[in-house]
């Protein structure tokens, strides 16, 4: 038997305790603070518009008069069919269903890597601690993740990303008659559509992964096995471009850009890269973040040095991969740019969060398999005491601090959910009662997000004034602390 194939069974259970349990702690923090999520700001016209005009007419309704994400409509629909009064649960149970896709696609990418079982628990545990990683190099998670405008906008286009790539593997490497061959394609260029669909800034960062993922396809890939990667893929190329063209033809991207003065090429480029650099480097500046990074690094490593996959990996591979990570990672920066002149808000780098983790994650794992294969031909038990405390160690500081600080944060999170109820209640008993309008106390959330004032026409007094059918008002800001 090959003996990485017998470290498998010795690693087993450091391998759960490094992957699974310290980011797990963090990860499931995540879900319990994110059970006290409420509306917040255009959440309320978003549903609003959702009920009163449906999937379709709201997406055109978008399209024409603000950006032209026509595919969010749909996402929007499922916090309808959840119940808005159930909101409670779509954090947790996200947060579920994207460790169950990032699992199944894991599961099957190292279909050749590892027997059924080891890989089942190898991608369990991987799959947990990607998760932790993009959350922890997101800048704002209460934006991106809680609030329900950011997840619908950055972080679902992420999950369906992820199951789309379970597609792609599963359908790879088959045999497909003709029908079959062209069903799958259809799906492919739908699922590419409508995930291009979603937001801007994910849009073009999807399509440049795709086509690069395209183009090495039809460079190592030429038999006629392999075809039905390339129809798949080309479909999904096919999808995204489309997508892309018609979210930049919305109308609603002129009147949304009225509102700015649009920069020059070079404009976007520098305003993009001072703010790419920016975010990284408060990423290395940031003891749990940077300890989360060379965990999850050395973590993939040890996973690429026990497989019992025999292709050795190109010297230039893991740079090359992790360039790649880097650079998707940067994609994400210029729409923003072009359309406010500022780098892009915090809670549209998870985007970019998510592509540098598969960046270390495919560069740890492909070092690791070109490690074993020139440096650790006799993998003793001593090398892998070494590369298990030198995951270990950087993982659970970055859990140990990320956890405490979740933790601590939970008050704020419980104090609104009970205060924002109650004021609930009371909007709700006014406009039982016939007024035709209530003042409700100054409820400043978790996520920095804008509220009611005392001005009828400022929009998020119009937007729980239409979703509640009763003028709704709010004290004014305090800015006797601002700068």
């Amino acid at each position: 038997m090959n003996s990485r194939i017998e470290n498998t069974k010795a690693l087993k259970p450091w391998l759960t305790f490094i992957f699974a349990i310290p980011p797990g702690i963090a990860v499931a923090l995540h879900a319990y603070l994110g059970s006290f999520t409420r509306l917040l700001a255009d959440d309320y016209c978003t549903v609003y518009f959702a009920n009163r005009l449906g999937i379709l007419r709201t997406a055109w309704y978008w399209y024409l008069n603000f950006a032209g994400v026509f595919a969010r409509s749909v996402i929007n629909k499922i916090l309808l069919m959840v119940g808005v009064d159930n909101i409670s649960v779509v954090v947790p149970g996200v947060l579920i269903l994207w460790i169950a896709a990032t699992a199944w696609a894991l599961f099957l990418l190292l279909s050749k890597e590892f027997p059924s079982k080891p890989r089942g628990w190898i991608s369990l545990a991987w799959s947990i601690t990607f998760i932790y990683t993009v959350l922890l190099l997101s800048p704002q998670p209460t934006q991106s993740l809680y609030w329900w405008g950011g997840f619908s906008a950055y972080t679902a286009p992420l999950i369906l990303g992820t199951f789309y790539l379970a597609m792609f593997l599963i359908f790879r490497g088959r045999e497909w008659k003709k029908v079959i061959l062209l069903l799958w394609s259809i799906v492919s260029f739908l699922m590419a559509f409508g995930l291009g669909g979603i937001s801007e800034s994910f849009s073009p960062t999807f399509l440049m992964v795709i086509f690069f993922t395209f183009g090495w396809t039809l460079r190592v890939k030429k038999t006629d096995k392999d075809r039905p990667e390339i129809w798949f893929l080309g479909a999904g190329l096919l999808g995204s471009i489309l997508a892309l063209i018609i979210m930049i033809s919305a109308p609603g991207n002129a009147i949304r850009m009225s509102y700015f003065n649009p920069p020059t090429f070079l404009g976007i480029l520098q305003i993009s890269i001072d703010g790419y650099l920016d975010y990284l480097r408060a990423l290395l500046m940031t003891p749990q973040k940077f300890s989360g990074i060379l965990g999850m690094f050395f973590g993939s490593m040890l996973v690429g040095i026990i497989t019992a996959n025999k292709n050795q990996p190109k010297n230039w591979a893991p740079s090359i991969l992790l360039a790649l990570g880097i650079f998707f990672a940067f994609l994400s920066f210029p729409p923003a740019a072009y359309g406010t002149s500022e780098p892009p808000p915090n809670r549209v780098l998870v985007i970019s969060s998510f592509m540098l983790t598969v960046g270390l994650m495919i560069s740890g794992y492909t070092g690791g398999m070109w490690f074993s294969t020139n440096a650790l031909s006799n993998f003793t038990n001593a090398k892998t005491a070494l590369l298990i405390t030198a995951t270990i160690a950087p993982l659970c500081f970055s859990s140990w601090i990320t956890s405490q600080d979740l933790f601590e944060s939970r008050g704020v999170f419980i104090e609104f959910a009970e205060k924002w109820d109650r004021t609930d209640l009371q909007i709700r008993q006014a406009k039982e009662k016939g007024g035709e309008s209530v003042t409700i106390p100054a409820l400043d959330n978790w996520a920095g997000l804008e509220r009611p004032n005392e001005n009828k026409k400022y929009w998020p007094n119009k937007c729980y004034s239409a979703y509640y059918g009763i003028q709704i008002y709010g004290p004014p800001y305090d800015w006797t602390d601002s700068p």
